[in-house]
């Protein structure tokens, strides 16, 4: 995938303003945590878009983000994870490897069961 491929977004959720509340103290709570992990990262000048992509209540939050770059390869649409793992950025680039892990996470949670503990090789 190329650095300006852009993301379906029939598929996330646009959320409101950065200032305005969603109603949902966890998710704004979750949205702050993702919107200062990403500002942490000099490669990121603004944020001109939010998606909530999904949501398990307390446990995990998964968030679109449109940003301006001042770096030509770093893609404007960024992921965004937080919650009960580490936050985490992935890059829609991801290679197949990486999103097979992901996906071992998180199909798990979205049924209500918790990953199973792996070792690592």
């Amino acid at each position: 995938m190329e650095n300006n491929a852009e993301p379906d977004l029939n598929s996330v959720t646009r959320l409101p303003p950065a200032d305005v509340s969603t109603g949902d103290d966890e998710l704004d709570s979750a949205r702050i945590e993702a919107r200062q992990y990403l500002e942490f990262y000099t490669w990121v000048s603004a944020i001109k878009g939010e998606y909530l992509g999904y949501g398990a209540e307390g446990m995990i939050y998964i968030f679109l983000f449109e940003i301006e770059t001042n770096r030509a390869d770093v893609n404007p649409w960024t992921w965004v994870i937080v919650g009960d793992v580490p936050p985490r950025i992935c890059q829609p680039t991801m290679e197949r490897p990486h999103l097979k892990r992901w996906m071992g996470i998180l199909v798990p949670l979205k049924s209500g069961l918790r990953p199973r503990a792996t070792e690592n090789p």
